[in-house]
């Protein structure tokens, strides 16, 4: 654009000289105007072909900046300020990405490579994937470290979309194991079964194997369709075998039914062949062995029954039934029959009701009433009779608890009162006499058994020596003893032993007076040489302590009728 306003200039410049060349002499010299006129036309063919030339110029010069200088300011304006007119070309391209752009891709590409590392597995396809993924993120890192941000950025996307890949790798890797163990167990199921449908069988088996290579080879699509096409195999074979089991049993089952053990067996085996532990074909064949003898008995239960002999006919289903358990005809055949039975035994219960009610047999009463209304619940009268006759039992049976429970009071017996009020309760909750007879009476334990307490425990304090608390709790079972109740040999001589261990005893102590002496929890005596005490019977411990030495713990046993004798106090015996 310079050129071409320099060339502007030039033009106007020789077009002022034209004009006014030597304006000074214009007046003088007209041989100049002359000449000027001659050489007019040369000037307009010069002036017209350098303007020619000049717009060709201009021409040229915007389609160089059209099509080479703009699209490349245009691509990398907001990149880069300053362009080195020394670098190379893979130096401007690393000048025209942001800095900040390619850190945050390294940042995404990091932590995709890290999610890989996690998910990754020791498959040798997915340790081949982890390697590339790993190469494109270190380069990306090296472009990085050395400012090639372009090529880094495209490292760092090209890992981004290995990563990616590489969890479609492993969702397929995943799918192909899962088929895999489906097949397995499918393949398992029917091995027993493999010479039901041996073609079908072993193209499945053909189809696993070629699935497994293709698991090992990493082709995990290719091992999802083989898998895939191997269980709809074994589905199918299983499909035909739960038809051909469920159509066998069927007719096995129409042959016991008429007991044509032959064709059940043969059924039945036929199901067991394919399916060899299938129980029902196992307990059939077993129906079936027996099936003859069951039908023989069936026939014996109908002769009995025509001559009314229904226990008998009861007793021969029964015995059919233990034969063939599973048989729905001789279970319906029984419970028929216990039913007809159980209406003739109902007319014989209310019976023998009415009589035992006339005796005051409750018991027997109340039990055919309830085995009655058992079998007919909807007999309102003999629930209204059961009602009349529990109420009759009620009152008949409080009556006899009250006279026990009174006599067994007078008698001290507290225990046994106790439990005949407490049946009275269970029979009737809301009885106040007998709730008063049952607090009176658990009164009464309870204050014996306290009373026991208190008196075993004052016997083992006495026996250790500890008067004081032993008459406590003599004192305290002799307050809450019951007037009727007399002392025990045993706990006379207790309450003895305790009088005569409550007075106190004279005790003579001696000292040197250079020992400061104590009754351990009891009273503090000071230094003396001589001292006297009166002391209750009990057990005590002297201290004696002195600076410097080590101190004197001596038991004492203070007893009635037990003459201790001087007791010296005196620490001898110096710290080291």
């Amino acid at each position: 654009m310079e050129k071409t306003n320099k060339n502007k200039n030039s033009t106007d410049s020789k077009k002022r000289k034209v004009i006014h060349w030597n304006p000074a002499e214009n007046d003088k010299n007209n041989t100049a105007d002359s000449k000027i006129s001659k050489s007019s036309g040369g000037l307009k063919l010069k002036k017209i072909i350098y303007i020619l030339c000049l717009l060709f110029a201009v021409w040229l010069s915007w389609r160089i900046w059209l099509v080479v200088i703009q699209p490349s300011i245009s691509k990398n304006k907001n990149n880069s300020e300053h362009v080195d007119t020394n670098q190379n070309s893979e130096d401007l391209s690393t000048n025209f990405i942001s800095r900040n752009v390619v850190f945050n891709a390294r940042s995404e590409a990091l932590h995709s490579l890290q999610i890989a590392r996690n998910i990754a597995n020791d498959h040798p396809r997915m340790l081949q994937e982890m390697v590339r993924i790993e190469k494109a993120f270190e380069k990306g890192e090296d472009s990085y470290s050395s400012g090639k941000y372009q090529k880094a950025n495209n490292k760092f996307t090209e890992t981004l979309q290995l990563v990616s890949e590489f969890r479609n790798l492993i969702s397929l890797n995943e799918e192909a194991n899962s088929k895999y163990n489906i097949f397995v167990e499918l393949l398992n199921n029917l091995k027993s079964s493999r010479k039901f449908a041996a073609y079908e069988y072993e193209r499945a088996v053909a189809k696993g194997h070629d699935a497994q290579r293709n698991l090992g080879l990493g082709k995990f699509k290719n091992s999802v369709e083989s898998f895939d096409g191997a269980i709809n195999i074994l589905n199918s074979i299983t499909a035909k075998m739960d038809t051909s089991l469920a159509s066998n049993e069927l007719l096995a089952k129409k042959a016991l039914s008429h007991g044509n053990k032959e064709d059940a067996v043969k059924y039945y085996e036929m199901i067991l062949a394919i399916h060899p532990d299938y129980q029902p074909a196992i307990f059939g064949l077993k129906r079936a062995e027996t099936i003859e003898q069951v039908f023989a008995l069936i026939n014996d239960a109908k002769i009995a029954e025509q001559n009314n002999n229904l226990d008998k006919a009861l007793s021969i289903y029964t015995k059919a039934f233990k034969l063939d358990p599973l048989s729905v005809k001789i279970q319906q055949e029984k419970s028929r029959l216990a039913s007809e039975i159980e209406k003739q035994r109902f007319h014989k219960l209310i019976n023998t009701a009415k009589n035992a009610v006339k005796n005051k047999d409750w018991d027997t009463a109340v039990a055919n009433y309830e085995m009655a209304l058992k079998n007919y619940p909807e007999r309102v009268e003999i629930k209204k009779e059961l009602e009349k006759t529990l109420q009759k039992k009620k009152n008949h049976t409080i009556l006899l608890a009250l006279k026990k429970a009174a006599k067994l009071e007078k008698e001290y017996e507290w225990s046994s009162a106790r439990k005949e009020y407490l049946e009275i309760l269970r029979v009737d909750a809301d009885h106040s006499f007998a709730s008063k007879g049952l607090l009176r009476t658990g009164n009464m334990m309870r204050t014996l058994i306290r009373y026991k307490s208190l008196i075993k425990q004052a016997k083992e304090n006495a026996a250790s020596g500890n008067f004081n608390e032993a008459i406590k709790l003599f004192n305290n079972a002799m307050k809450i003893k019951p007037s009727y109740l007399q002392l025990t040999e045993d706990n006379l001589i207790l309450q003895s032993e305790l009088k005569f261990q409550s007075k106190p005893v004279k005790i003579k102590f001696l000292s040197d007076k250079k020992t400061y002496v104590s009754i351990v929890g009891y009273k503090l005596l000071e230094k003396f040489t001589e001292t006297e005490l009166s002391l209750l019977p009990g057990n005590y411990k002297l201290r004696g302590r002195r600076s410097r030495y080590k101190d004197v713990l001596i038991p004492l046993k203070v007893r009635n009728g037990e003459v201790p004798g001087e007791i010296t106090v005196i620490c001898t015996e110096k710290h080291n």
